[in-house]
């Protein structure tokens, strides 16, 4: 699996998501991190996306319409409801407070009336974290006299 790949999965579960729960108001915060105690060269994604706003829907039924998404992309998730938190659903893989896979992994959602909040971490990959986290060049056209 290379960097790219996982991004491309990153946005691939993001697409799923959005399909359920609708398009606005998604803000994304994604970032490179090390892997702890598996070599300086392994990296993963970190991928980050909330939205903060209402929620339209029976929150039990979009959960389980995002776990049924997720399995279509290969992700063994299931929704359930969170124990200390009224109202707010979450969709994982592995299993809610689990922690990670064997591989570093985990897809989560966290759902509620008012807030929404994906965070997907990737296995470890082969990857330079300066380079990966640094701002890539932007190519700005010659401005029109």
């Amino acid at each position: 699996m290379t960097t790219r790949v996982v991004e491309m999965r990153a946005e691939q579960i993001l697409r799923a998501t959005k399909d359920v729960l609708g398009e606005s108001g998604w803000t994304s915060q994604p970032t490179w991190v090390g892997c702890d105690g598996r070599g300086s060269e392994l990296v993963q994604r970190l991928f980050f996306v909330e939205r903060l706003g209402p929620t339209q829907g029976d929150l039990a039924t979009l959960s389980e319409e995002v776990a049924e998404k997720w399995q279509e992309l290969g992700i063994s998730a299931r929704a359930e409801p969170v124990p200390d938190k009224p109202g707010t659903y979450v969709i994982s893989d592995p299993p809610f407070l689990q922690g990670s896979k064997q591989d570093g992994s985990l897809t989560q959602l966290q759902v509620s009336a008012t807030f929404s909040g994906l965070q997907v971490l990737s296995p470890c990959v082969a990857g330079d974290l300066a380079q990966l986290n640094s701002p890539q060049p932007t190519l700005t056209p010659p401005s029109s006299p």
